[in-house]
């Protein structure tokens, strides 16, 4: 069963990499770069709900090229879907966004 959070909602690293959908490692990369903000209770970790919410909205992007190549197959009524390479994609945006050249941010 899926958790329900709102806001105000602070949690564990364990509960904000399971909201994400990421490792521990690569939570902990996150924190540490400033990417995402986090606060000390009692020497534990917390993230707010709010902030992973943000994160994902400031992460977000459009591939020119994916689009692209889903307005060629909607105009042609083909049967087969274009195929990406989604684990490159991902770890080329990660690799862009934890160096800071993040260039579909709009800078």
């Amino acid at each position: 069963m899926k958790k329900e959070y709102d806001d105000v909602s602070l949690l564990s690293i364990t509960e904000a990499c399971e909201a994400l959908h990421i490792g521990r490692r690569l939570m902990m990369q996150l924190i540490k770069s400033g990417r995402i903000q986090c606060v000390m209770l009692n020497k534990r970790i917390k993230i707010s709900y709010a902030e992973l919410k943000r994160f994902v909205n400031q992460s977000s992007f459009s591939n020119v090229d994916i689009t692209n190549s889903l307005i060629t197959y909607h105009e042609t009524n083909s049967t087969t879907l274009p195929e990406f390479d989604t684990t490159t994609i991902f770890e080329n945006l990660l690799e862009e966004y934890i160096h800071g050249e993040c260039l579909h941010k709009g800078q």
